[in-house]
């Protein structure tokens, strides 16, 4: 939203706006609070995009700065999980965390192994067969009979 959409809201209506994009306030009180109507309200929700987009915009700030402080303190997560389970007097304790740690780099432990095998048997028609033999034969005496030629 450009900051002209933004002017185009009265103070009333970037203040309910923050309240809404909070999504802890029940719109009943965020419009005693701001001076309104639930009706207002409410027209404004349905009728006014530019308040739309307002709250959509602020939702998303609101949610990137949770990220943002939740990034910040990651490291420190991170290291003191890893403390406790490298401290810890108990093996068990200690497998467990470590396994977690694997496991979300690299993915489940695993130690089996599938095979799948394909047991179809395609039927063969024994006409077929019996004249690819007979090909064959043929074939082999030919070359049985030329090589004899040449050994005369």
């Amino acid at each position: 939203m450009d900051k002209d959409s933004i002017s185009n809201l009265s103070k009333i209506q970037q203040a309910a706006a923050e309240l809404l994009a909070t999504g802890n306030v029940e719109k009943k009180e965020i419009a005693e609070t701001v001076g309104v109507s639930r009706t207002t309200l409410y027209n404004w929700m349905a009728k006014n995009d530019n308040f739309n987009a307002e709250v959509d915009r602020l939702k998303r700030e609101f949610k990137n700065f949770g990220h943002q402080l939740i990034e910040a303190k990651l490291v420190d997560a991170v290291n003191g999980y890893w403390k406790l389970i490298s401290e810890s007097n108990n093996d068990m304790v200690k497998k467990s965390g470590y396994e977690f740690f694997i496991e979300r780099s690299l993915g489940k432990l695993s130690n089996k192994t599938e095979i799948s095998v394909d047991n179809t048997v395609n039927k063969v028609d024994a006409d077929i067969l019996e004249d690819e033999h007979e090909r064959w034969m043929k074939d082999m005496g030919e070359v049985v009979e030329a090589e004899y030629k040449e050994i005369e």
